[in-house]
Protein backbone atom coordinates (compact mmCIF):
# COMPACT_ATOMS: atom_id res chain seq x y z
CA UNK A 1 0.00 0.00 0.00
CA UNK A 2 1.29 3.47 -0.94
CA UNK A 3 1.34 5.98 1.94
CA UNK A 4 -1.18 8.82 1.54
CA UNK A 5 1.48 11.59 1.78
CA UNK A 6 3.23 10.14 -1.30
CA UNK A 7 -0.05 10.01 -3.24
CA UNK A 8 -0.89 13.59 -2.23
CA UNK A 9 2.56 14.90 -3.15
CA UNK A 10 2.30 13.23 -6.58
CA UNK A 11 -1.20 14.67 -7.10
CA UNK A 12 -0.08 18.17 -6.12
CA UNK A 13 3.03 17.96 -8.36
CA UNK A 14 0.93 16.84 -11.33
CA UNK A 15 -1.48 19.76 -10.86
CA UNK A 16 0.97 22.63 -10.41
CA UNK A 17 0.16 23.86 -13.94
CA UNK A 18 -3.52 24.20 -12.99
CA UNK A 19 -3.93 27.78 -11.66
CA UNK A 20 -7.31 27.03 -10.10
CA UNK A 21 -5.88 24.08 -8.17
CA UNK A 22 -2.82 26.02 -6.96
CA UNK A 23 -4.98 28.99 -5.91
CA UNK A 24 -7.35 26.70 -3.97
CA UNK A 25 -4.46 24.80 -2.42
CA UNK A 26 -2.77 28.02 -1.24
CA UNK A 27 -6.07 29.39 0.09
CA UNK A 28 -6.53 26.21 2.12
CA UNK A 29 -3.02 26.52 3.59
CA UNK A 30 -2.94 30.32 3.88
CA UNK A 31 -3.24 30.55 7.67
CA UNK A 32 -0.56 27.86 8.08
CA UNK A 33 1.77 29.61 5.63
CA UNK A 34 1.58 33.18 6.98
CA UNK A 35 0.20 32.69 10.50
CA UNK A 36 -2.99 33.97 12.15
CA UNK A 37 -2.12 37.65 12.30
CA UNK A 38 -1.33 38.13 8.62
CA UNK A 39 -4.11 35.71 7.57
CA UNK A 40 -6.65 37.87 9.41
CA UNK A 41 -5.81 40.96 7.37
CA UNK A 42 -5.23 39.31 3.98
CA UNK A 43 -6.86 36.96 1.55
CA UNK A 44 -5.71 35.39 -1.70
CA UNK A 45 -7.85 36.91 -4.43
CA UNK A 46 -6.38 35.26 -7.53
CA UNK A 47 -3.45 33.57 -9.21
CA UNK A 48 -2.49 34.72 -12.68
CA UNK A 49 0.34 32.69 -14.11
CA UNK A 50 3.15 33.01 -11.59
CA UNK A 51 1.71 36.13 -9.90
CA UNK A 52 -0.28 35.73 -6.70
CA UNK A 53 -2.79 38.52 -6.02
CA UNK A 54 -3.42 39.26 -2.34
CA UNK A 55 -6.07 41.59 -0.93
CA UNK A 56 -5.04 43.48 2.21
CA UNK A 57 -7.53 45.08 4.61
CA UNK A 58 -5.51 48.07 5.81
CA UNK A 59 -3.17 50.51 4.11
CA UNK A 60 -0.51 50.21 6.83
CA UNK A 61 -0.46 46.42 6.55
CA UNK A 62 -0.21 46.78 2.78
CA UNK A 63 2.91 48.93 3.13
CA UNK A 64 4.61 46.44 5.43
CA UNK A 65 3.65 43.37 3.41
CA UNK A 66 5.00 44.92 0.21
CA UNK A 67 8.35 45.22 2.02
CA UNK A 68 8.09 41.52 2.92
CA UNK A 69 7.25 40.26 -0.59
CA UNK A 70 10.40 38.15 -1.04
CA UNK A 71 10.04 36.45 2.34
CA UNK A 72 6.35 35.74 1.79
CA UNK A 73 7.03 34.41 -1.71
CA UNK A 74 9.71 32.08 -0.31
CA UNK A 75 7.36 30.92 2.46
CA UNK A 76 4.54 30.25 -0.04
CA UNK A 77 6.83 28.36 -2.43
CA UNK A 78 8.12 26.25 0.46
CA UNK A 79 4.75 24.48 0.75
CA UNK A 80 4.76 23.54 -2.95
CA UNK A 81 6.77 20.66 -4.47
CA UNK A 82 8.50 23.20 -6.73
CA UNK A 83 8.49 27.03 -6.77
CA UNK A 84 5.47 28.39 -8.64
CA UNK A 85 5.07 31.95 -7.35
CA UNK A 86 7.45 34.50 -8.86
CA UNK A 87 5.63 37.71 -7.87
CA UNK A 88 3.06 38.87 -5.35
CA UNK A 89 0.80 41.83 -6.05
CA UNK A 90 -0.82 43.35 -2.97
CA UNK A 91 -3.82 45.66 -3.11
CA UNK A 92 -5.93 47.34 -0.48
CA UNK A 93 -9.41 45.89 -0.50
CA UNK A 94 -12.53 46.09 1.60
CA UNK A 95 -13.30 42.47 0.69
CA UNK A 96 -11.16 41.12 3.51
CA UNK A 97 -13.63 40.65 6.34
CA UNK A 98 -11.96 37.79 8.19
CA UNK A 99 -11.14 40.07 11.09
CA UNK A 100 -13.55 38.37 13.46
CA UNK A 101 -11.02 38.22 16.28
CA UNK A 102 -10.47 41.97 16.48
CA UNK A 103 -13.45 44.28 17.05
CA UNK A 104 -11.19 47.33 16.72
CA UNK A 105 -10.18 46.34 13.20
CA UNK A 106 -13.73 45.31 12.25
CA UNK A 107 -15.17 48.66 13.22
CA UNK A 108 -12.33 50.76 11.87
CA UNK A 109 -13.05 52.80 8.75
CA UNK A 110 -11.41 51.02 5.81
CA UNK A 111 -9.77 54.28 4.74
CA UNK A 112 -8.32 54.91 8.19
CA UNK A 113 -4.65 55.81 8.27
CA UNK A 114 -4.04 54.56 11.82
CA UNK A 115 -0.59 53.04 12.08
CA UNK A 116 0.44 49.59 13.10
CA UNK A 117 2.25 49.35 16.38
CA UNK A 118 5.22 47.18 17.40
CA UNK A 119 2.88 44.88 19.34
CA UNK A 120 1.46 43.53 16.03
CA UNK A 121 4.85 41.88 15.46
CA UNK A 122 4.47 39.92 18.68
CA UNK A 123 1.25 38.39 17.33
CA UNK A 124 3.11 36.76 14.43
CA UNK A 125 3.99 33.25 15.54
CA UNK A 126 6.45 32.36 12.78
CA UNK A 127 9.79 33.69 14.10
CA UNK A 128 11.27 34.22 10.63
CA UNK A 129 8.25 36.20 9.40
CA UNK A 130 8.19 38.12 12.68
CA UNK A 131 11.76 39.33 12.13
CA UNK A 132 11.00 40.29 8.52
CA UNK A 133 7.89 42.16 9.71
CA UNK A 134 9.98 44.08 12.24
CA UNK A 135 12.57 45.01 9.62
CA UNK A 136 9.91 46.13 7.13
CA UNK A 137 8.06 48.01 9.85
CA UNK A 138 11.21 49.74 11.09
CA UNK A 139 12.09 50.75 7.56
CA UNK A 140 8.58 52.03 6.93
CA UNK A 141 7.99 53.77 10.25
CA UNK A 142 11.60 54.51 11.28
CA UNK A 143 10.89 53.54 14.88
CA UNK A 144 12.57 51.30 17.46
CA UNK A 145 10.95 48.10 18.64
CA UNK A 146 11.03 47.21 22.33
CA UNK A 147 13.46 44.40 23.10
CA UNK A 148 11.78 41.10 23.87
Amino acid sequence: MIPIHIVLKKFITENLDNEEFVRSYLRALWRRIVGNTIAQVTTISDLRGTTLLIDVYEQEWLKVLVQMEKELKDKINSVLPKPVIEHIDFKKSRRVYRLKNSEDLKNKDADSQESLTPKEAELITDSELKEHFKKAYKHRQRIKFPKA
